[in-house]
């Protein structure tokens, strides 16, 4: 990685932390230099303004998952299998980074139309495809006959929520919790434990 590409992954990840916590309008790019330590006016060589900041923290967030999840997919197995890795790095990768994904849960709507757009064509062709795989494992009669939209809204839904709840310094860490969540999401709530 070169200077260039630390302080602009630095200036990502101070943003992020900052719009977590002040949220997006509250954060100045002032608050985002001052923390690092240099003048705002510095910002402006690798970012074009605050709103590109917003949309690479989004895209960083929904590019990957879609790639992985067209890697699962890419990789085989039943159905089954590949809904429970899907939804396992889900979760993984909103436990590794809990700011970005209240970002991007609380600021979408502070996106310009433009970069909003992009965001969204992402974000649906990532459940397209995790939609492909439920389709497929109720033909196969591996899950429940529920309309793909409902079924992977509600388990995405479930998993993204995590960022807002889960407390990394509480008595379960970030395995034990993925490991619970898949459980309950692919044996339901009624009997027995998760």
């Amino acid at each position: 990685m070169t200077a260039t590409e630390d302080r602009r992954a630095q200036i990502l990840r101070i943003s992020t932390r900052l719009f977590s916590q002040k949220g997006y309008a509250r954060t100045t790019l002032e608050d985002v230099a001052t923390e690092i330590g240099f003048t705002k006016p510095a910002i402006y060589h690798w970012f074009d303004s605050k709103d590109q900041i917003l949309f690479e923290i989004h895209r960083d967030i929904v590019a990957p998952a879609l790639e992985e999840v067209r890697e699962i997919r890419a990789s085989g197995g039943s159905p089954a299998d590949q809904l429970r890795r899907i939804l396992a790095a889900h979760v993984e990768r909103v436990l590794l980074n809990a700011d970005a994904n209240t970002v991007f849960a609380r600021e979408s709507a502070q996106l310009t139309t433009e970069r909003a757009a992009q965001i969204g064509d992402l974000d649906r062709a990532y459940e397209r495809e995790v939609r492909a795989v439920y389709a497929a494992g109720v033909a196969s009669g591996e899950f429940a006959d529920v309309d793909p939209i409902i079924a992977i809204g509600t388990l995405l839904s479930a998993c993204s929520w995590v960022s807002q709840w889960f407390r990394p310094e509480g008595s379960l860490n970030a395995t034990q919790v993925n490991t619970m969540i898949g459980s309950l999401l692919e044996q339901g709530y009624r009997g027995g434990n998760p």
